[in-house]
């Protein structure tokens, strides 16, 4: 009787985690992701929490259809990234029971294109290794000469109207705050930015050029 007893329990759990397991559903597929301080060689992406009936435990990241990071956060860094190339990003949940979600709208990355003036290699490694998040433009352009003077150079603003410059930095700061309601940055509306600074600087620094100034 006891046997009888014992295999009923059994039966009974199993029914249990049975339905447990069935009542526990893959988590949603994240949100579009945005990319955002996309240089020569890195950009970060960050994307909108996916929802479980259980809880998420983390993101896989893929790019070019690749996995490439895990991470807890709804946000990654990725800094091994050629200049001039295009990039397509996804992302996919995991849940606490390792359940995978399906994978959220593509984003696709265009990284800077290489420079092609004096000491471009210069500019490009100095552009990549400042980080602006959360800088103001005065102490954004202090990091920027800070790493200059890192690489063994003096870098000095004599042809430059500092306050202007910091303005003109400022503008693009705030430009740069990722809006998930507004069009994705492309090659075409990056050209058109560059070419208005341009006029900018021509009409106040003396025909000096965006690329002369080595602003990027």
């Amino acid at each position: 009787m006891r046997t009888i007893f014992g295999l009923i329990a059994l039966a009974a759990a199993l029914t249990a985690f049975a339905a447990d397991l069935a009542a526990d559903e893959p988590p949603s597929a994240p949100g579009m992701p945005h990319a955002s301080k996309t240089t020569f060689t890195k950009t970060e992406i960050s994307w909108e929490a996916a929802t479980d009936d259980v809880g998420v435990d983390s993101y896989k990241v893929y790019r070019n259809g690749v996995e490439i990071a895990t991470v807890s956060e709804t946000s990654y860094s990725d800094d091994a990234l050629a200049a001039g190339t295009q990039y397509t990003y996804t992302v996919k949940a995991v849940d606490t029971a390792s359940q995978l979600s399906d994978a959220s709208p593509e984003l696709i990355v265009q990284t800077l294109e290489p420079l092609t003036i004096d000491d471009a290699a210069l500019v490009e490694q100095v552009v990549d290794s400042v980080d602006s998040n959360g800088l103001t433009a005065s102490e954004l352009i202090t990091a920027v000469q800070n790493a200059f003077t890192e690489l063994g150079y003096d870098p000095t603003f004599d042809k430059v109207d500092v306050s202007l410059l910091t303005e003109l930095v400022q503008q693009k700061l705030d430009a740069m705050e990722p809006d998930p309601e507004a069009d994705p940055e492309t090659p075409e509306s990056r050209a058109a930015d560059r070419a208005e600074l341009d006029q900018i600087l021509l009409d106040h620094y003396e025909g000096h050029s965006f690329l002369e100034l080595y602003i990027q």
